[in-house]
Parts: structure tokens; sequence; C-alpha cells
């Protein structure tokens, strides 16, 4: 009799731990994700990445290379516009964090966590921090669809996120969706390697412009007379262009663009510069993401390049996401 109550207790008790694991541990995927950035120590994606703004479409190649050493995290991020066939590269490496543009053989240099300073669809941790929050799962024959709140800082269109990882957790692919279901980003990943090996200057600044540079298939692609380019979008309603100027500055053309309304702001553009040798310049300010690329926001002003072309937005009433619009919604032809 005694041996069948502690039979019977010990079956209770399984039953007691198995509904705590449950309940109280978390479900199998959470705890195969993290275990997942536990051990990632290295990886190298390759995806297609596709924008949409209204009518605008933008169409990347993104490469990403990841390593970490120690307490240190190593990044090279390439994101190619297909449409310009341009690349614009982004480093992290012991020196600092690097924004590279090839085409004018440019280099800033900032202050800055990116890109682990706020969420990225390609960014392999950024995918997993998913499962730190709530999430919804459905499983597939191939793996798992994780639908979850977006949370990308100063992205306030995208309303919804959808990822698709294989059985071992490796990203299949990414969807934002926008206020009414529309997919605003999608990206697609052709190649996930979580062991690869790294060259030695892998991350290194020099090597990367100048091999960058010797795979330019074109220059820029904007001349002087179809400038200056303008701003669309929704929430440009109730505003007005009230001047467009040219002016001579130190010897250079620049554009003018001056809006009034319901916000008012000046854009400022010009070709911009192309050196023989690299230049590196020292940003102060915050790193914004754009749809064409990355974007340098200090108090009033937007600062960005695309295709050959230096824009500054300022305004003094505007907040950040006003700026993003702006900047987002830049033609990228000339409207005349």
């Amino acid at each position: 009799m005694f041996k069948k109550i502690i039979a019977v207790l010990l079956v209770f008790g399984l039953i007691g731990v198995g509904a705590w694991k449950v309940f109280f541990s978390g479900d199998k995927i959470t705890d195969k994700a993290e275990d997942v950035i536990t051990n990632l120590q290295s990886y190298y994606l390759e995806a297609n990445m596709d924008m949409n703004k209204g009518e605008e479409q933008r169409k990347f190649d993104v490469k990403v290379s990841y390593k970490k050493d120690g307490d240190k995290d190593y990044f090279r991020v390439s994101l190619k516009d297909t449409m310009i066939n341009q690349e614009q590269l982004m480093l992290r490496n012991d020196e600092g964090f690097f924004v590279l543009t090839p085409a004018l053989n440019q280099v800033y240099q900032f202050k800055s966590d990116w890109p682990l300073n706020s969420a990225k669809p390609f960014i392999y941790q950024s995918l997993l921090d998913v499962f730190k929050g709530e999430y919804s799962t459905k499983k597939l024959s191939d793996g798992t669809v994780v639908t979850s709140e977006p949370n990308y800082r100063n992205s306030p269109q995208y309303k919804k996120q959808e990822i698709k990882f294989s059985k071992d957790l490796k990203p299949v692919w990414v969807h934002l969706y926008g206020e009414n279901d529309e997919v605003l980003v999608k990206v697609t990943f052709t190649k996930v390697d979580t062991a690869p090996s790294f060259d030695a200057e892998h991350f290194n600044l020099s090597p990367n412009m100048i091999e960058a540079r010797e795979d330019m298939s074109n220059d820029v692609n904007v001349p002087i007379d179809e400038l200056p380019l303008f701003p669309a979008g929704s929430d440009l309603v109730g505003i007005e262009l009230k001047e467009n100027t040219k002016s001579v500055i130190n010897g250079e053309e620049m554009f003018i663009l001056t809006y009034e309304g319901e916000s008012s702001f000046t854009i400022v553009q010009r070709v911009a510069e192309i050196y023989d040798d690299m230049q590196v310049e020292l940003v102060n300010g915050e790193l914004i993401d754009l749809i064409g690329g990355v974007g340098v926001f200090d108090k009033n002003r937007l600062m960005y390049t695309y295709n050959g072309v230096e824009y500054q937005i300022y305004g003094d009433d505007l907040g950040l996401e006003m700026f993003i619009e702006i900047a987002n919604g830049m033609q990228v032809v000339a409207m005349k």
C-alpha cells in the first residue's frame, strides 16, 4: 500500500513539473530562440529587399556579415539600390561605426550603436528579438511564421510584422504591413550561413572602400540640369511650395525649396562632391534609417545623400517623423 502511495505521488510530481515547465519556463520556440541568441557568434546573410512608398518602389540587394569577438560586435552591411545600381556600406569595427558611399569616395563616422540600437528587418538579432515580446505563431511543414507588433523606431507606419523562420530558426522572409494591411517592406533571404569565415580585413574601412569602388559599374546618375527634385507624400497635404530658387554659394549651385502651410520647412539640395581621395568626416547627430539608405538628424536638420544628390531639410516646428516622411518622399527623377 505504501509503495502505491509513493508511486501516485511520483506521478503527480512529474505532472506538476511538466505543468511548471509549460506555464513558467516558456514555450519550446522561445527556449530555442534564447539558445540561438546565446550561441550566435557569427553569420552571413544575403537577401532581396523591396520597399514600397505609395507608387514608389525601391529594391535592394542586402548582404550582412556579423562576428562577435568577446564583448565586441563587428558588422558589415551592404545595401545596394538596384534601381540606381549604387551601394552604401555600414561598418562597425574597433575604430567605430562608419557609413561609406563608394560612388562619392566619402565616409561618415558616427558615435552610434547601429544596427543594434533599433530593429532592422535584415539583422538576425532584430528578428530573434521578436521572441522577447508578445507574438503569435503558425506552424508550417517547413518552419514557423511569427506575427507581432513591429518595434521599428521612427517608423510608425509599420503596423504588423510577420517573420518566417525555418525549423532551425534561420530567417526565411520578413513582411512589414501598413495600416491597410498592405505590404510596405518585403525581405526575402537567399542565403543564411551561421558558421562563416571572414578574412582579417573583412570589417576594415580602407579595404572595403577600395573593393567597393573597384566594383562600381556606374557613377552617380543625377546631372545638375535635372535639379531640383521635389517631395511628395500624403502628409504634405496643406503644404505649398512658396519659393524655388537657385543660388551659387562658394562656387557651387544650390537649389532651395521653401514650403509653407500647416508645417514649414526648407529643402536645400546640390550635386554631391566626388572625392579623388577617400574623405572621412566625423559627424554629430542621430543616424536615421530612410528608404534610400541612412541620414543624419541633428536638432532641426536632416541631411542625407542619394544618387549623387546631397539633401538638407530644415524645419523648426517639424517632428522627426515628418522629416523622415519628406526625405522618403523625394522624387528619384525630376518632375517638371
